[in-house]
């Protein structure tokens, strides 16, 4: 037992840690007190939350990296795929991710280049339907309506086939040869080359076809001109002191084609003068090919001056004779009033047009799965 002599040897140390602690402790309020008593009692648990929520912290950010780096190879990819079967591949191993859209979007429009429409018109209203916020999917409605649009002007028996029909109708009295009119009359002369005349609102201009190398582009045009294509057509794009593209029904050049010819080289050169059919030409820094060689169809260009840049790139098909002064002072939105055939050959002029493609049909559904 202790006894009055050895009791303050039985107090605490004073100056050791614990002996300082239990001091602090008995010295805070009852309620800090519990509370620190619950602390010491559950650490386990408070050791264990905070361990997980530090696991799945990390597990989140590892997952955010592992998507930005998905995202990143993506968007490589998508900057890389020019083909739409390529895209469509990217489209379904990307699926669900914010990436889709724009996706399904250039899908769209590379099958409204490759004149697709029904697939395109598909395509964009599922983009449409499947993301309505997104700015592709907004876009899609008004790509979808224009792509229907084009379908409607492009069918056989379409608005193109009607509004050409009527023009037929409406200049086929004023249009028609006078074979005793020595102003309308056709020359038939097997010895010279065919010669064409366009009316311009500044006056005729005359055009020498060069049918012994361009025969089939030659039949093109003075075919379309025998049907009277080119009555109220327009001058729809010109570049100063190059080039004058002419011979489209809308005024900004946007009517469809109904149908392509095949490729011809002139040797006619690029220059000032001479009368081409457009074509399609490579996006710049891309090859040629012949797909895109093999779209020269109804528009046309005079050069006005030297074309560098045009050299072997356009069908070139003849050469202005007379009226190159009117044809340097036109501009975008004038009018071709007419066209007509001054001499030809003897012989029946009917182009041969580039067979289209063939129409697919839907794609077969995937299995489950793959």
């Amino acid at each position: 037992m202790p006894t009055a002599e050895n009791k303050n040897d039985l107090k605490p140390d004073t100056n050791t840690p614990a002996a300082a602690a239990a001091e602090i402790v008995d010295g805070l309020p009852p309620w800090m007190t519990g509370f620190l008593e619950f602390l010491k009692k559950y650490q386990n648990v408070f050791y264990a939350i905070a361990t997980v929520a530090l696991l799945t912290w990390a597990v989140l950010k590892f997952q955010a990296k592992r998507k930005e780096e998905k995202l990143n190879t993506a968007e490589w990819e998508f900057s890389q795929a020019q083909s739409v079967d390529a895209l469509r591949a990217l489209r379904d191993k990307y699926a669900g991710l914010p990436i889709e859209p724009r996706i399904r979007f250039q899908i769209g429009n590379k099958l409204v280049e490759d004149e697709k429409l029904d697939e395109a018109i598909k395509e964009f209203d599922e983009l449409a339907a499947k993301f309505p916020e997104s700015l592709p999917g907004k876009l899609a409605g008004s790509q979808s309506k224009t792509a229907k649009e084009n379908k409607e002007w492009n069918a056989k028996g379409g608005k193109l086939d009607q509004k050409l029909e009527e023009l037929r109708k409406a200049s086929a009295d004023e249009k028609k040869p006078d074979p005793k009119n020595p102003l309308t009359a056709v020359k038939i002369d097997d010895k010279a080359l065919p010669r064409v005349e366009f009316q311009t609102p500044l006056g005729n201009v005359l055009v020498e076809l060069d049918e012994d190398d361009a025969p089939n582009a030659t039949a093109n045009l003075i075919s379309l001109i025998e049907k009277t294509f080119y009555t109220k057509t327009w001058v729809y794009k010109v570049e100063k002191d190059s080039a004058v593209f002419f011979g489209d029904p809308m005024p900004d050049g946007s009517a469809p084609r109904g149908f392509t010819i095949p490729f011809e080289s002139s040797k006619i050169p690029a220059s000032g003068g001479v009368l081409a059919l457009v074509r399609d030409l490579p996006a710049e820094g891309q090859p040629d090919s012949d797909d895109l060689k093999n779209t020269a169809s109804t528009k046309l260009v005079i050069f006005t001056g030297e074309v560098p840049q045009y050299a072997g790139r356009y069908l070139v098909i003849g050469r202005v004779v007379e009226g190159m002064d009117f044809v340097r002072k036109l501009a975008e939105k004038d009018e071709i009033r007419s066209a007509r055939v001054v001499v030809k050959r003897s012989h029946a002029y009917v182009p041969k047009e580039n067979p289209k493609a063939p129409d697919k049909g839907p794609e077969p559904p995937k299995e489950p799965g793959k």
